[in-house]
């Protein structure tokens, strides 16, 4: 977000919480800046790779590590997490895009 942009959303927020009107929802002073999130988080890479591992009982069982890396305005990738779960689903990618 570039400077002029988050000065106009600073504005547009203090102005709907002087006036009581909602900062999050269709109209709320956030969207801008979720979007920019949204958009900044899809230029990034995710993926999980499998593996067969040992689980508590010594039994072979296969895990996804899922790895989810950034990449800034000059390319560079940074890895912002790695997670492990049973299986590779919806429900795990969702909550690791609240974690992050």
């Amino acid at each position: 977000m570039k400077d002029s942009d988050y000065k106009s959303f600073q504005a547009r927020a203090l102005e709907q919480l002087k006036s009581g009107k909602p900062l999050l929802g269709m109209d709320g002073a956030f969207v801008p800046l979720l979007e920019n999130l949204l958009n900044a988080a899809l230029e990034g890479e995710m993926d999980a790779i499998h593996y067969k591992v040992m689980d508590d009982k010594n039994r072979s069982a296969t895990r996804a590590i899922y790895n989810v890396l950034g990449v800034d305005g000059n390319g560079h990738k940074d890895l912002l997490g790695m997670y492990i779960s049973r299986s590779e689903s919806a429900n795990f990618w969702l909550s690791v895009l609240t974690d992050l």
